[in-house]
């Protein structure tokens, strides 16, 4: 009785996590001769696009400031990746 139990257990576990199942998401940025290539684990691609346009912007930002026109384009670029 007790291995039923925590055979039922282990089944209802195995369930649960297979229903936020982690996928990989692929990106690929261009601007300005520069490439990124990411891949992004999440739930779903809004949640991996969220994610990886983040890390495009830090990307092609560099350090320090840009102008308000190279950040728009960054932010579209990162937005819109091409696959």
């Amino acid at each position: 009785m007790k291995a039923f139990i925590f055979l039922n257990l282990l089944l209802i576990i195995f369930l649960s996590n297979s229903a936020n199942a982690v996928e990989k998401f692929q990106f690929n940025y261009n601007f300005h001769g520069d490439s990124l290539f990411l891949t992004q684990e999440a739930e779903d691609p809004n949640q991996a696009l969220k994610i990886a346009a983040k890390i495009c912007f830090k990307h092609f930002k560099g350090q320090g400031k840009i102008s308000e026109e190279r950040g728009l384009d960054i932010i579209d670029i990162c937005a819109n990746p091409k696959n």
